[in-house]
C-alpha cells in the first residue's frame, strides 16, 4: 500500500491529516484559514494575507457570512499549495507575520 493516503479530486489533492504537522509559528489558534504546503499546515488570519498579498486575494478565497468554503476551513480540508516548497512559504511568512 502507499505509504501516502490520499484522494485526488478533479483540481486538487487531500491529503490525510495523520500525515502532515502543525508549523510551530504559523499555525495559529485564532487563524481561520488552514495551508497545506508539502506536508505542513499553516493556520493564518486570512485578512491579513488578503491585505499583504494580491496574490492571496486571488488564490484564496474570502470568507462570507453563511457560506462554507469547500477548503481551507480546517486540518482535514487545508487550501494546498502544491507549486512552492515549505521553507519557501516560511520565508514569505516572515515578512507578512514579522514574529
Amino acid at each position: 500500500m502507499d505509504s501516502l493516503a490520499s484522494v485526488k479530486c478533479s483540481s486538487y489533492e487531500i491529503v490525510e491529516p495523520s500525515l502532515t504537522r502543525k508549523h510551530i509559528s504559523y499555525y495559529t489558534p485564532d487563524g481561520n484559514v488552514v495551508i497545506q504546503v508539502q506536508d505542513t499546515l499553516f493556520k493564518l488570519d486570512l485578512s491579513v494575507l488578503h491585505a499583504k498579498s494580491p496574490v492571496f486575494r486571488s488564490i484564496v478565497p474570502p470568507v462570507y457570512a453563511g457560506k462554507t468554503r469547500l477548503l481551507g476551513f480546517n486540518d482535514q480540508h487545508p487550501f494546498q499549495l502544491p507549486e512552492v516548497s515549505e521553507i519557501d512559504f516560511t520565508r514569505l511568512l516572515s515578512v507578512i507575520y514579522p514574529l
